[in-house]
């Protein structure tokens, strides 16, 4: 058997971020504490740039407004009025929808001349801190929402 073999649940492109060079065939426990081993490491994702600070302070000011939103539709179910929270969830969702086959619609029909390469090199993984910067943002929007500041954080924005 050989080493593709061995690790075919692994995509190809990710299989050096999280295993050693091997030629063996390993037994099953032995490769799942490799692959787990490989997935903690915190030395094989890519340091913060520019850019990802950038995009790291926009995920975290999504998702403070993403748990606002949802604190509000927490509140409306609370209060009795779970049938608007509904319909707006609905509402939400269709509009999302539309925007994804919009926008898969306009890549089919006007495709630009730069095609992407047929053997992309692999990419480390994200900044920790980028990765978890939307969900971060969304329990910093709660707790502003629990507190009351969400509407004079809202009123700034507008």
């Amino acid at each position: 058997m050989t080493r593709i073999a061995a690790y075919r649940s692994v995509p190809e492109s990710r299989e050096r971020y999280f295993f050693e060079e091997a030629n063996d065939v390993m037994p099953k426990s032995a490769l799942t504490s490799r692959r787990l081993a490989g997935i903690c490491k915190m030395t094989e994702r890519r340091k913060m740039g520019i850019g990802d600070g950038f995009n790291t302070v926009i995920n975290v000011l999504i998702g403070a407004l993403l748990g606002s939103a949802a604190y509000g539709l927490l509140q409306l179910v609370a209060s009795g009025a779970w049938l608007m929270a509904m319909i707006l969830v609905l509402l939400g969702g269709g509009l999302f929808l539309f925007m994804v086959l919009s926008d898969k619609l306009f890549d089919r029909l006007f495709r630009i001349g730069i095609r992407p390469p047929k053997n992309p090199q692999p990419q480390p993984p994200k900044p920790l801190l980028r990765v978890l910067s939307l969900p971060l943002g969304f329990l910093v929007g709660v707790v502003l929402a629990l507190l009351g500041l969400d509407r004079t954080i809202l009123a700034l924005l507008h």
